[in-house]
């Protein structure tokens, strides 16, 4: 209960040296309005305007003491916002650098498959036809026998591995890791954009859109 009273106490400060300056401007002119009353007018002018100057002077201190301390709970609530959010940091950064050793370990360095191509057998040429039997004319000859038609037979192109482009993503994702270590992070996230949906580079690029 007695806690709500000293709560925030530097804003209390502030507020009751408004009140208790206020309470004294309108103490001196009334008592300049008594002057006045009574025909002592040097004694009213003097009071009205010695009066608030001396009430102002007298406030400066505990006004200046209220906003210092108000100032001072400010800055506690921010460093221990600033701690926190530093420790979420360094847990996230921890789980990464986690993932990556990992990854570096698990990762094998393969050599591409040499696919070698594939070249079709030609096809054996069909034996030639016989000749018809030639109808007796004046001039008796005997028919050439067809030659075959020889059919040109071109081999299979040459198949591309398509699993020669992970080789270069794994170079790719090993380099980003080195420029996110050494705090490069608008290089890294450059590189992670040219690999992205591969491995966790998508995780990656999360985190790193909240330090660039």
């Amino acid at each position: 209960m007695f806690n709500a009273f000293f709560s925030n106490i530097g804003r209390k400060i502030k507020i009751v040296t408004l009140v208790f300056f206020v309470i004294t401007c309108v103490t001196f002119f009334i008592g300049a309005l008594i002057m006045f009353a009574e025909g002592e007018v040097g004694y009213g002018f003097l009071i009205a305007l010695i009066g608030p100057f001396t009430a102002w002077l007298a406030s400066l201190g505990m006004y200046g003491f209220g906003e210092l301390i108000e100032a001072t709970s400010d800055n506690r609530k921010l460093l221990a916002s600033i701690d926190h959010k530093m420790s979420d940091n360094k847990h996230y950064l921890s789980a990464i650098a986690a993932n990556t050793s990992h990854a570096k370990q698990s990762t094998v360095t393969s050599k591409p498959s040499v696919i070698t191509p594939i070249v079709a057998q030609p096809a054996a040429a069909p034996a030639p036809a016989k000749p018809a039997p030639a109808k007796p004319v004046n001039n008796t000859t005997e028919s050439e026998p067809s030659k075959p038609a020889v059919t040109s037979i071109n081999p299979l192109p040459v198949i591309k591995d398509a699993a020669q482009e992970s080789p270069d993503k794994e170079q790719l994702y090993l380099y980003a890791i080195q420029m996110l270590e050494k705090r490069n992070y608008k290089l890294a996230y450059n590189v992670f954009t040219k690999i992205r949906n591969y491995k966790n580079a998508n995780d990656y690029l999360e985190y790193l859109k909240t330090l660039i």
